[in-house]
């Protein structure tokens, strides 16, 4: 058995060591820059909807959602594409649920990070 390389329980490390070709080295770059732009993102994108700038929303949404599912980070995945979809209708409350549940997976993937 291979011994795991990504000590994350949120990422796909199947997945995403295929998309990098095994290379770990790349993975930690890009996923330390992911975490650095990301870490603050569910209070970004709640200030572009109060000042409704949907669009710029919807665009950082749909940005997280590629870049999660590129580094194999799923659940942050499914939490943006649903985030952007509701983006995307400009139902208020649907927003603010799905931007609840998007805070509540960064929460869990820092807190993982904070404790390794």
């Amino acid at each position: 058995m291979e011994k795991k390389q990504i000590c994350y329980s949120f990422i796909n490390e199947a997945d995403v060591m295929e998309r990098l070709g095994g290379n770990i080295n790349l993975f930690n770059r890009l996923f330390n820059k992911y975490i650095n732009s990301y870490k603050n993102a569910d209070g970004e994108v709640k200030e572009l909807i109060n000042k409704k700038n949907y669009e710029d929303a919807r665009l950082l949404a749909h940005t997280i959602k590629g870049t999660s599912a590129n580094l194999g980070i799923t659940n942050m995945r499914e939490k943006a594409m649903e985030l952007e979809k509701a983006i995307i209708t400009e139902d208020v409350l649907e927003i603010e649920k799905r931007l609840r549940e998007l805070k509540e997976e960064l929460q869990r993937i820092l807190t993982e990070i904070n404790f390794k």
